[in-house]
């Protein structure tokens, strides 16, 4: 009997020699040929909208006889659009000294514009589009200014043109005016189809992939009703030609540059 137990309990442990190993060898086959997907990180991503990360810095350029000036700070991030209405007469620092912004525009265009306004700033240039005034009526194509009984409704170019006849501080009250009324009464979302359709007309440092980001950010800007702030530029003018940022004013500007 014991050696039959013996016999029994041999052979037992034989076959287990022998099939544990065949047994791991096809678990690890299995698993070699189907690797578990991780599909935990899959359903514990949380999709994020394009654009809700992304923040642009653009100086919008009316170009007509003389180029006016919108510095937008379009913050994905923290749901905003923020900017200023930067006056022509603006004194920027150049390696030659200081001359205005719209000195600077007119004698190398609005990429010098840009460099010059971030280099007063500390900060790097922000992305430019510059428009002739034929092409921002393209632009601005919701924009009606009411002017009250009796009057037309003003066109965003033609308002500028108006502005540009005062003299400087009022010249800059109602270009911000402007700039204000087109901001609250046209659609952003518009905007880089826009630019698109006028592309050929524009001086821009936009990319096919900039307006796709834009274009973006703007929607998603849109979908959180995002709050639109233009904050005026403190400074002081000497007399009507040029204008000096204060400390709060250059503060400004380096935020929204930033």
């Amino acid at each position: 009997m014991l050696r039959w137990t013996g016999n029994f309990l041999l052979s037992f442990f034989i076959t287990l020699l022998v099939l544990l190993p065949l047994a791991w060898f096809f678990v690890l086959w299995g698993r070699w040929q189907n690797p578990p997907q991780p599909v935990w990180e899959e359903d514990t991503q949380v999709a994020i909208p394009q654009g809700t990360q992304e923040t642009r810095r653009l100086l919008l350029v009316w170009a007509g006889e003389e180029p006016t000036f919108l510095l937008l700070r379009l913050d994905g991030p923290a749901g905003a659009i923020t900017g200023a209405v930067v006056p022509g007469q603006t004194v920027v620092s150049t390696p030659a000294g200081s001359q205005t912004l719209r000195q600077s525009y007119q004698a190398a265009g609005p990429a010098r514009a840009a460099a010059l306004l971030g280099q007063t700033a500390g900060k790097d240039a922000p992305l430019y589009l510059a428009a002739g005034a034929q092409s921002w009526e393209t632009l601005t194509v919701s924009f009606a200014l009411d002017q009250g009984k009796g009057h037309d409704p003003l066109s965003f170019s033609r308002g500028m043109e108006e502005a540009l006849a005062l003299d400087g501080p009022e010249e800059a009250v109602e270009e911000e005016r402007l700039w204000s009324a087109w901001l609250e009464q046209g659609d952003l979302t518009a905007f880089v189809p826009g630019v698109r359709q006028e592309s050929s007309t524009l001086l821009t440092s936009l990319t096919a992939v900039d307006l796709n980001l834009l274009e973006d950010l703007v929607a998603s800007l849109k979908d959180r009703s995002a709050p639109v702030t233009l904050t005026p530029l403190s400074g002081s003018w000497e007399g009507e030609d040029r204008f000096a940022l204060d400390g709060e004013g250059a503060v400004l500007l380096q935020e929204l540059l930033s």
